[in-house]
């Protein structure tokens, strides 16, 4: 039955150690609940050494090859919603709404990279498209605006938009306006290419080629 449970589980990560990553955060988060229960003292002393692990070992933003733009409050409305009306920018863009300090995000980041490098257009202003990232640590506003969750157990983090000329079109996880998120999403290269329809794209882009 364990081994069942395990290996439903791991159907739901992309990866071993995203899976093995995931189980650490919840054994940890085990032991400080037990340890609260159980000794009050024991309690202190684990959370203290949980805090100043998190303090010193915080995790890495990716740093390899990437075609995605860092936007903060200004130039996203400038780029995205300005710029794209205007043929200045392209019209399309991919954001990623991220949080440093959420696991799934820092998980997420080479994935997000190899897709910019793969589809992202940016000399095409009428049909390519643009990878970005919004820092909602820095810039919570950005959240509220777009119906993101920023809580610690938030299920949005991350959430990708698809802008087309300025507006939302598509976005990963679906929230309704009921505030309903959609079941837990695994964020792979194929499923994002598949909700965004990524590869139809660079196949409209290659037969528009052909024809010219």
């Amino acid at each position: 039955m364990t081994g069942l449970t395990l290996t439903l589980k791991l159907r739901k990560f992309e990866t071993i150690d995203k899976y093995v990553a995931d189980c650490f955060l919840h054994m940890k988060s085990s032991i400080l609940l037990l340890s609260f229960v159980m000794d009050r003292k024991v309690f202190w002393i684990f959370g203290s050494l949980y805090y100043f692990h998190y303090l010193l070992c915080q995790l890495r933003e990716y740093s390899g090859e990437t075609k995605v733009e860092h936007l903060n409050v200004a130039s996203f409305e400038r780029r995205v919603k300005i710029g794209a009306t205007k043929d200045e920018e392209t019209k399309k863009w991919l954001v990623m709404f991220y949080a440093p300090w959420h696991p799934p995000c820092n998980q997420f980041d080479p994935t997000f990279a190899q897709l910019s490098l793969e589809f992202s257009e940016l000399d095409n202003k009428e049909n390519g498209l643009t990878f970005a990232k919004f820092d909602l640590a820095r810039w919570p506003g950005g959240g509220i605006d777009h119906g993101i969750d920023l809580t610690g157990n938030s299920k949005q983090l991350p959430t990708l938009i698809l802008f087309d000329n300025g507006g939302e079109v598509e976005r990963m996880p679906r929230c309704s306006r009921q505030g309903v998120i959609e079941n837990r999403v695994l964020f792979s290269k194929a499923n994002v290419c598949e909700r965004f329809s990524l590869k139809k794209n660079t196949e409209k882009k290659g037969e528009s080629k052909k024809r010219k």
